[in-house]
């Protein structure tokens, strides 16, 4: 009794830990102030919408806090995961990471892999489908009206 005990307080600590530190970053990182990049981030998450058809992934206004993704929703406690974006740059990087990683886990299943590694699944791909997977990160910036001029690397393509 006294080891589950323990074990509950741990993880009540840990989880107080984790919305501490979410708070203290809402704190330091600045609001979005400019009506332009609010617009901004709002097309990058219209831009990504089949994503959130895919996965328990969400992604919300907040006003001047920016916008927040929900992640991975399980009844009766809610979403496991939030993170917040100020800047439409990083949530376009965030949302692309979700949807690449949601598409090779549905791909693998599909497959009926048992190991989800999700660069082993891209590699078992064929050369089309892994090209037609990274296509779609130039279909949702330009939905987006992002550029990906900076940030397109072959070496970062799975990360």
């Amino acid at each position: 009794m006294k080891k589950n005990w323990l074990m509950s307080l741990r993880c009540i600590s840990q989880a107080m830990a984790v919305r501490f530190i979410s708070v203290t970053r809402v704190r330091k990182r600045k609001f979005i102030s400019q009506k332009e990049e609010r617009e901004k981030c709002q097309k990058v998450a219209d831009a990504f919408a089949e994503l959130y058809e895919m996965a328990d992934i969400v992604v919300f206004d907040v006003g001047r806090y920016g916008f927040v993704m929900l992640k991975y929703y399980t009844p009766p406690h809610g979403f496991e995961e939030d993170a917040t974006y100020t800047d439409s740059r990083s949530l376009f990087d965030a949302l692309w990471q979700e949807w690449l990683h949601t598409t090779l886990y549905l791909t693998a299943k599909e497959m009926q892999l048992d190991d989800i590694l999700y660069e082993e699944v891209f590699n078992c791909l064929s050369k089309e489908k892994q090209s037609a997977i990274i296509g779609r990160k130039s279909d949702f910036a330009q939905k987006a009206e992002i550029s990906l001029k900076y940030s397109f690397r072959k070496e970062n393509t799975l990360n």
